[in-house]
């Protein structure tokens, strides 16, 4: 095609359809003469960061937990997990604070996207849900241990079984 156009679209679609760095860094690499004959070399240089932050925000789609290190093969990062920390610092820096990093266990937190959040309204129904499914429970086993025939079933165990042991 003329100009370099097969180029740049074989970029924009390797962009927005490839989930590995590398099958990208192909199609950037290929694009990269027309890129700079253009004068669009730094179209390139802005393209793989995007495209990592692209990767992170899928992997926050799928995952909730994710150790660093684990992000880090699937981004194809050569640091690492400082390398992916330092990816999820840049993004929380630019305005899009898209996971947490716990120092301690070396684990990616995401937070649940906002479709999948409870509101409060919610939570608190679900919680007073719970609490009455404990009282049921707790007054089912009150009056089951303070039952008479209970209490008999017991008694007739223990004379059987010699005190609750049994034999061996």
């Amino acid at each position: 095609e003329e100009h370099g156009l097969a180029d740049y679209r074989n970029l924009c679609a390797s962009f927005v359809e490839a989930e590995d760095r590398g099958v990208f860094a192909k199609a950037l690499a290929a694009a990269g003469r027309t890129l700079g004959a253009d004068g669009n070399g730094w179209l390139g240089d802005q393209l793989e960061p995007e495209f990592l932050r692209k990767c992170v925000r899928g992997l926050a789609q799928v995952y909730q937990v994710l150790p660093a290190d684990r992000m880090a093969a699937k981004l194809g990062l050569a640091g690492g997990p400082g390398e992916a920390e330092d990816l999820l610092l840049e993004m929380a820096e630019g305005g899009e604070p898209v996971a947490c990093v716990d120092q301690k266990t070396g684990l990616v937190h995401f937070p649940l996207p906002e479709e999948r959040r409870e509101t409060g309204e919610e939570l608190h129904a679900r919680l007073e849900e719970m609490a009455g499914l404990a009282d049921l429970i707790k007054g089912l086993d009150v009056s089951l241990t303070t039952s008479t025939r209970y209490q008999q079933m017991l008694q007739s165990k223990e004379r059987k079984g010699g005190g609750g042991g049994g034999g061996g």
